[in-house]
């Protein structure tokens, strides 16, 4: 993004991509499908879902893909 705000925003946004998600699917794959890992994984995943919804888009960057987008 142009903007410095929305710049802030897909850089935090990739960085919890990368420091929660992924660490948490990574954990319920390897754990065999462990209950507790895998509602780890979930709650992840509900909370990036939830802030689409929040956000009224598609996608992170609005109508178009971004680099929040490609992280996830």
């Amino acid at each position: 993004p142009q903007d410095a705000y929305e710049k802030a925003q897909a850089r935090f946004w990739a960085k919890v991509i990368d420091d929660k998600c992924i660490p948490a699917l990574f954990k319920a794959i390897v754990s065999h499908g462990e209950k507790q890992a895998v509602a780890e994984a979930h709650e992840t995943l509900q909370f990036l879902e939830n802030e689409l919804k929040v956000k009224g888009s598609k996608y992170f960057g609005g109508e178009n893909i971004n680099l929040v987008d490609i992280s996830a």
